[in-house]
């Protein structure tokens, strides 16, 4: 999934922003970290040990009035539509659980944790996704970033 935002900042000044950042925290509470030597660089954010980080990669397009930005969410190394994938697979087999299971305590129990845990972890990359946006989008001028079809 991509997200945009258009800044009045040439790239120039965005890249020595985000250079700026490199492998430290942008502030103590969130702690994203940017690491330039990637290609593309890329964003991280620190998750929960349960779930890889969300992550972002950046590119920075200069235009005649300034720049924009592009990120590409992501889950760790894979790309942002993987935990929906997984969380609409997981449903699915708790489904199936319940369909061809005698309907005991233990399948019961199965099903549901088949069901919640990817939900859950769908829920953390939304959260993540969203803190990434909103960080970068503070660090650029307080700006908002839309989504891009791609």
């Amino acid at each position: 999934m991509h997200v945009n935002t258009d800044t009045s900042l040439s790239a120039v000044e965005i890249n020595e922003r985000f250079a700026s950042l490199a492998s430290r925290p942008i502030n103590a509470d969130r702690a994203l970290y940017y690491v330039a030597g990637r290609n593309p660089p890329k964003f991280f954010l620190p998750g929960p040990r349960l779930t890889m980080p969300a992550a972002a990669e950046v590119w920075v397009e200069q235009k005649i009035t300034g720049a924009e930005v592009i990120l590409r969410l992501m889950w760790g190394p894979l790309p942002a539509p993987f935990p929906r994938a997984l969380a609409g697979l997981a449903l699915l087999a708790a489904c199936l659980v319940l369909g061809l299971s005698a309907r005991t305590t233990g399948d019961l129990g199965l099903s549901v944790a088949l069901a919640l845990l990817p939900l859950c972890w769908l829920q953390i990359q939304r959260r993540g996704e969203r803190v990434l946006q909103a960080e970068i989008g503070h660090l650029l001028g307080d700006l908002q970033f839309h989504s891009r079809p791609h």
